[in-house]
């Protein structure tokens, strides 16, 4: 029998960990918010800490100050260099007591609003779409058709695997098993075609399709049902042969072999893609219902920072009008002294306890709703003076290259923390809503060794993809050659890259007759 030895030995392992506070994952939490989720987590926490109050608009803010006369506004000592909050216990040890002891002072609160507001930037509702969804729609529709319970079954569940452009994500077979394995009903892959086929008939045109070729032909199907004169029914009946013989020739755009096999002639050939083109390829993308149920989704872009002229400078603004302005609750500061000029009983501590970390909970989400705004404003203010000469014309051309690690290096923040501040915000300019990620682009340099941005590059290439002859569009080679007589030395694979960026195709399929 083998002899086994276990050696145990102690040691010591010294290892260097990055821990984030609570605090500090909730403020870059906050930090990434776009203005209409921030003025609702701000809600959230006002629901969710009794300690903190809302002051209304007409009430003044005056700054507090604690017993020491140390103003209770300035940003707390234990801030980092990136704009987060220092690493601490959950249970913040700061000393209300001060501040709490004289009855008349004001309660600690903050002033975010300033008059540089834009006069047309009136308090706002968001408004909220109510409407039916797609499904719901085509499910009301679906109660019309003479159908019995079992084939109505089926036809909700093929009507719940239909997607947003209306397309049919299951298979008969696949949607027949389901049926089986989940609902218990027997039925075979041919009763589903024939509810299938039931389906395909409401509105939208083309709905319940399982692919782009389905889909075009139960359009034409429909158009041929109600066509009303002969030259109608000749260009329908090319065009459905078209769509189930030679598909492929026309997805790639070999109009040459169309023209051969469907024994037309240019002009003829050029009346059934119009036709084709005029046809619904997401027929669910463009049923007027379906905008409304975007709409709840998205409920539309709300710019997070305002930009106007002021003579001849540029004054940057959050918008924040519809924030509440946040104070500690007076009645929490009044209940916590008594509680602790009582600390005979049990309950008493507890309760003083508890009033006192929902006091600190509300100090540390109004000191980080502040330190937001001072890090929103200050990159902000960063990319405005990056971009001046952009923001000052409105001319896309006057983009300069500009890296996150350059506004990093400027404001002295982290890189991460330049990211969350300019993702998914938007700033309202004098030209119109952009995207802060739009101002960020790559450089290169052209032959005078200029940097020059790839936005304005993509640009002229789209520019020059606009105004070619589609009858021979221009390939990449050309399109690089266009570009050098700009004075933009763009490589071919390039070009084909920023193509792909802007969803141009390539030039075989931007060609028509």
């Amino acid at each position: 029998m083998a002899d086994y030895k276990t050696d145990f030995r102690q040691s010591l392992d010294q290892r260097l960990l990055l821990k984030l506070s609570p605090q500090q994952i909730q403020f870059m939490q906050l930090l990434q918010l776009p203005t209409v989720a921030m003025e609702q987590r701000i809600k959230d926490e006002l629901e969710n800490n009794p300690a903190l109050e809302e002051i209304s608009t007409d009430e003044t803010a005056p700054v507090a100050e604690d017993a020491h006369g140390e103003d209770l506004e300035k940003t707390p000592e234990d801030w980092t260099e990136d704009g987060l909050p220092a690493a601490t216990d959950e249970k913040t040890e700061w000393n209300i007591d001060d501040y709490l002891n004289d009855e008349d002072r004001e309660d600690y609160a903050y002033k975010r609003r300033d008059n540089n507001y834009p006069s047309e930037d009136d308090r706002y509702e968001t408004p909220l779409a109510s409407a039916e969804s797609f499904q719901e729609y085509l499910l009301s529709q679906l109660g019309f058709l003479p159908l019995s319970a079992t084939e109505k079954q089926i036809g909700e569940v093929i009507v719940g695997n239909i997607d947003e452009n209306g397309y049919l994500q299951r298979t008969p077979e696949a949607i027949a098993n389901d049926l089986a394995f989940y609902g218990g009903l027997d039925v075979t892959a041919e009763e589903v075609k024939k509810v299938l086929s039931a389906v395909q008939s409401l509105d939208p045109p083309g709905v319940a399709a399982q692919n782009l070729q389905e889909c075009l032909r139960i359009q034409l199907k429909q158009l041929e049902r109600d066509h009303e004169t002969p030259g109608e029914a000749e260009l329908l009946t090319l065009a459905l042969r078209l769509t189930d013989r030679y598909f492929e020739d026309f997805l790639k755009r070999r109009y040459e072999h169309l023209t051969e096999r469907l024994h037309i002639d240019g002009d003829k050939l050029q009346q059934v893609l119009q036709l084709l083109s005029g046809l619904n390829p997401k027929p669910g993308a463009a049923w007027s219902g379906h905008d409304a149920d975007a709409a709840r989704q998205n409920p539309g872009i709300v710019p997070d920072f305002y930009l106007f002229y002021d003579d001849d400078d540029l004054v940057l603004t959050l918008h924040n009008k519809n924030e509440p302005v946040l104070k500690v609750s007076g009645a929490y500061n009044q209940m916590l002294q008594t509680y602790k000029d009582d600390k005979q009983s049990r309950a008493n501590r507890e309760a003083a306890q508890f009033v006192k970390e929902k006091i600190d909970a509300a100090r540390w989400f109004i000191d980080m709703v502040r330190q937001r705004q001072q890090t929103l404003l200050t990159i902000g203010n960063s990319l405005v003076n990056f971009q001046k000469d952009y923001f000052l014309s409105g001319d896309p051309h006057r983009l300069k290259p500009m890296r996150l690690k350059d506004i990093a290096a400027e404001t002295g923040y982290d890189i991460s923390t330049v990211s969350r501040v300019t993702a998914q915000k938007y700033m309202q300019t004098p030209f119109g809503i952009i995207a802060l990620k739009t101002l960020f682009s790559q450089g290169i340099q052209n032959e005078e060794g200029t940097e020059i941005s790839t936005a304005r590059i993509k640009e002229a290439l789209k520019t020059l993809i606009d105004g070619e002859d589609k009858t021979a569009p221009l390939s990449d080679d050309v399109l690089v050659e266009e570009l050098k007589k700009q004075g933009l030395s763009v490589a071919r694979r390039t070009i084909a890259k920023y193509r792909q960026q802007l969803d141009i195709p390539v030039a075989r399929m931007r060609r028509t007759l």
